[in-house]
């Protein structure tokens, strides 16, 4: 009986397939905005690029969050010139709060705008030539002031892969279950 349950679990072992289980994943971003700045993501983790006049969440000398899928993130500037940061040309602190992480896989993404002023378009897409890091611009140069800006974008996510088995397995599970029943009836009558 031994050998038929290891015989049994090795051809199980066998025919099971580890199939990722693929669904949506959805990131949102929203972030006060006066100038022009890109949002560079990859993996789990999000950094600011600023350009022109005021970073991300620093018009007025307020200091407001960038929120991505929820999570506050208060973005750490260099304050050179001032803190406003004002035409710096220079990178916040690397975030490393990003869920659902970005795959690391060759993608084209498009962007939902919820709440956009004047412009965000996509620099970049992720692929395997920049290290799967998507980079998204947010251009609030033509208008005077800041405002919020909320994007959003859907992409093909993994979950942790779940063990399955596929029709040839299950028949073979079948047929090793009826296998051990006609073995185990067996044995009995012949105890008998």
């Amino acid at each position: 009986m031994k050998r038929y349950a290891v015989l049994m679990a090795l051809v199980l072992l066998t025919w099971a397939s580890a199939d990722a289980l693929a669904g949506t994943c959805t990131i949102q971003v929203s972030a006060w905005i006066d100038g022009r700045s890109h949002l560079i993501l990859r993996g789990n983790t999000a950094q600011w690029h600023h350009y022109d006049y005021t970073a991300p969440g620093r018009e007025d000398m307020l200091t407001e969050p960038t929120i991505i899928n929820g999570s506050n993130w208060y973005p750490v500037w260099p304050d050179v010139p001032n803190a406003a940061n004002h035409d710096c040309d220079c990178d916040s602190d690397v975030f490393n709060g990003v869920f659902p992480p970005l795959p690391s896989t060759d993608m084209t993404l498009s962007l939902k705008e919820i709440q956009v002023r004047d412009q965000v378009s996509i620099v970049e897409q992720p692929s395997a030539g920049n290290n799967y890091t998507l980079i998204i611009e947010f251009n609030d140069n033509s208008s005077g002031g800041a405002d919020w800006y909320t994007i959003e974008f859907d992409f093909e996510c993994q979950d942790s892969p779940v063990p399955t088995l596929n029709q040839w397995g299950m028949i073979i599970l079948g047929l090793l279950v009826a296998g051990s029943a006609v073995l185990v009836l067996r044995r009995r009558k012949r105890e008998s």
